[in-house]
């Protein structure tokens, strides 16, 4: 028997105002009618089991990433005295390199084995390994702050299985079912988002040195974020393993209306029947990449936020390190559930508003999130206690060494802004990030589903990986830029660069959003020049 699968959201915000005359009955007939998929029950079973599996892989990867966001500012202080602001970018730059080198290697697997399950197996095993070494960064005796950098990396290369995951979504999923479940897929990395931190702010309860410390295994705040994702990876493992089945279609619903001549008139039929086999229909390359930028542009300002949160915090409310691991975690924690809300609500905004309007308005609220957090008027923010002196922490008045996990917060007097530059404002700073919270997941859920549109139903294993691999490129680059803008100029470099480059995103989606359609929409407009069209007519 067959499995009528129901294609009414074909004509979806995304395809609005963009058909004329005889084609956009025909697409409109086409997207009112049900399409019929020589499928078992069993395969439909299985088939979304094996999409909910990836939302699980996902969950799983967020959350072994989040897990550490605030605290690994504090354990890299307490692994080796010797880090620094600048080092710590470095580090959480390593995640998004491996993540960087992996994504495009393991799409490119992907799109050559024409399977999902073996590279998405490897970047589990790859995470299991760097998860183990993040926990026992304590057994090494020396230069143990790169140990962790080592870590890092290793977990990025893991986590390069984003790539292969939103292919194999995309392969699996029609045209009207992609855009809600590419949405999932950004809840469940929400929920990871929202999980992560708030398990950190627990394990903030076991202390240091914690219940168990001894060499072959230490159980503390620090460490447990290690093992838990240790653990978590073999779990995800046995499922993948045990109940992964692969799928893919081949086809989308207007490739069945270029075979059904009767659908539209016979002038048009016989033109798209050429069409078909025109070397010209490829993917529209400029529209992709311009996804693919603001893809960038919103991991490269996450990136921002993710590195400097803990600093800043300890730097302009002379919180020390436990607090700003518990605050951080409870702040994460809530803007993590404020984004899978702003998520939720994406699917009643599409009836409402076109994709590309609701990117822009994204955009605008990540824009003015950034606006905020800028610093432009007040005093400087507190001094701290001590200052660095050839390595050694001190006292500033008695220039006595003291243990740095006495310090209690505070702008070092070793950073040359902290006399000159404004203060960052507490609740313009929490209104700052749930602004940011809401625009966010928004657009990085939208710019993937609109890519995934703009290349039509072909293996975008390659384009997949490039997209991760771009948003990894953003965040690598992202923290080592805004860690040494941070302690060389203070948060106002920091967040106007940030500003700066969702305002270019944002005049690039405007300026193009009618290239920002469906491969089906591209090669009709195409058609219609005679496949000769320029960018301008198009």
């Amino acid at each position: 028997m067959s499995i009528r699968i129901n294609e009414d959201e074909e004509g979806s915000p995304l395809l609005a105002g963009v058909y004329s005359d005889a084609t956009s009955a025909a697409l409109q007939n086409e997207s009112n009618s049900s399409v019929s998929i020589n499928r078992s029950p069993t395969d439909e079973t299985y088939r979304w089991k094996s999409i909910r599996l990836c939302y699980l892989t996902f969950f799983i990867s967020s959350l072994g990433f989040s897990i550490c966001l605030s605290s690994i500012w504090p354990y890299l202080q307490q692994v080796d005295t010797e880090s620094n602001e600048a080092f710590l970018g470095w580090v959480v730059a390593a995640f998004s390199l491996g993540q960087l080198i992996a994504s495009p290697i393991l799409g490119l697997l992907f799109n050559v084995m024409k399977q999902a399950r073996i590279p998405i197996l490897i970047s589990l095993v790859i995470s299991l390994f760097g998860s183990a070494l993040y926990a026992y960064v304590h057994i090494f005796p020396t230069n143990r702050r790169f140990v962790l950098l080592v870590a890092r990396f290793v977990i990025g290369l893991g986590a390069g299985n984003g790539a292969v995951i939103r292919s194999f979504v995309s392969g699996a999923t029609t045209v009207a079912e992609r855009t809600e479940v590419m949405a999932k897929v950004s809840i469940c990395q929400s929920l990871g988002f929202i999980v992560g931190p708030a398990v950190q702010a627990v394990f903030t309860l076991l202390g240091y040195p914690g219940p168990v410390h001894g060499a072959a295994l230490q159980i503390n705040m620090y460490t447990s974020a290690g093992l838990l994702s240790f653990l978590m990876a073999i779990g995800n493992i046995v499922l993948i393993a045990v109940f992964f089945k692969e799928f893919f279609f081949e086809t989308d619903t207007m490739d069945r209306s270029l075979a059904n001549p009767a659908s539209i008139n016979s002038d048009a039929a016989e033109q798209l029947q050429h069409q078909q086999t025109d070397s010209q229909t490829k993917p529209d390359t400029l529209a992709a990449l311009i996804c693919i930028f603001t893809f960038c542009v919103l991991f490269f300002n996450f990136s921002t936020l993710e590195t400097i949160m803990t600093p800043l915090s300890q730097v302009m409310f002379a919180w020390n390190k436990e607090q700003a691991s518990l605050y951080n975690g409870i702040a994460l924690a809530v803007c993590g559930f404020i984004s899978m809300v702003s998520f939720i609500s994406i699917r009643c905004w599409t009836k409402i508003l076109t994709e590309n309007d609701l990117i822009v308005a994204a955009l605008t609220l990540t824009f003015a999130a950034f606006m905020l957090l800028t610093p432009w008027v007040g005093l400087p923010a507190p001094l701290s206690s001590y200052f660095i002196v050839n390595g050694t922490a001190s006292d500033d008045s008695a220039g006595l060494p003291i243990r740095v996990e006495d310090h209690s917060g505070g702008c070092s007097p070793a950073l040359p802004w902290c006399y000159r530059v404004p203060a960052v404002k507490l609740p313009l700073a929490i209104l700052a990030i749930a602004v940011h919270s809401v625009g966010y997941p928004i657009a990085i859920v939208l710019a993937p589903s609109v890519l995934t549109k703009i290349l039509g139903q072909i293996r975008q294993g390659v384009w997949m990986g490039l997209l991760t691999g771009g948003g990894s490129l953003a965040r690598c680059i992202g923290p080592i830029v805004v860690s040494l803008l941070f302690s060389g100029y203070g948060p106002q470099a920091s967040f106007l660069t940030s500003s700066g480059l969702v305002l270019l995103s944002l005049i690039a989606v405007v300026a193009f959003a009618k290239r920002l359609v469906p491969f089906d929409v591209y090669r009709m407009r195409r058609m219609r020049l005679g496949g000769y069209g320029t960018y301008a007519e198009i």
